[in-house]
This record gives C-alpha cells, sequence and structure tokens, in this order.
C-alpha cells in the first residue's frame, strides 16, 4: 500500500505519520521517508510491503497519482493563522516566510 500524509504546516501531519506507520507495520515492513518525490521513494523502497510518505509539498507525478486514487492520501489541516502562528513561533520564521509555506502547502491542495 502506498500512503501519503499531504499536511498543511503545523497541523498534526507528523502525529497522523506515525500513526499510519503503526498502523502498517502491523501488515508489513513499511519503507517511510518525508518526500513528496514518489517515484524517488519508489527507486529507495527496497523490499518493503507498503511506502509511507509525509510532505507539505509534491511533485507533479505524486499529485496525479493521487488525483487517480493510485495511492491513499491523508490530508491535515489547521486553522490557517493558527498554523502560521505556529510556523513562525517554532521555526522563527518571518511572517512573508510562513505565508509562501502555506501557499505552497494550499496550491498542493487545490
Amino acid at each position: 500500500m502506498i500512503v501519503f500524509i499531504a499536511g498543511m504546516p503545523r497541523s498534526g501531519s507528523t502525529f497522523s505519520f506515525n500513526i499510519a506507520r503503526r498502523l502498517l507495520e502491523d501488515r508489513g515492513s513499511v519503507y517511510q521517508e518525508p518526500t513528496g518525490d514518489l517515484l524517488g521513494a519508489f527507486e529507495r523502497l527496497g523490499g518493503a510491503a507498503h511506502l509511507l510518505l509525509k510532505g507539505h509539498s509534491a511533485d507533479k507525478v505524486t499529485l496525479q497519482l493521487a488525483q487517480l486514487g493510485a495511492m491513499k492520501v491523508v490530508c491535515t489541516v489547521r486553522k490557517p493563522a493558527d498554523a502560521i502562528a505556529s510556523w513562525m513561533t517554532t521555526f522563527g520564521f518571518t511572517l512573508e516566510q510562513s505565508l509562501g509555506h502555506m501557499e505552497d502547502w494550499l496550491r498542493m491542495f487545490s
């Protein structure tokens, strides 16, 4: 199974990633990677039964496969103002930088 955690920044995507990993581990070996590069992850998959990806953005191929239903997608969302404030507080980014990260995710989500 292929699962992509497509989380809004600071929305609980890491928590969701950890839950998905645990559920998949009960059903076989898991290769996990924090990326939106599905094809690259396939090259590194080895003999794992499941592929688990996490990212706040994704490449075109990953998005197309998600739209086709070729993988499971978990999308975590948080009130944008709270996510931006958390991003700034946690990582020290400026408002402009934080808005840029949020724009990238919204572009992927759309």
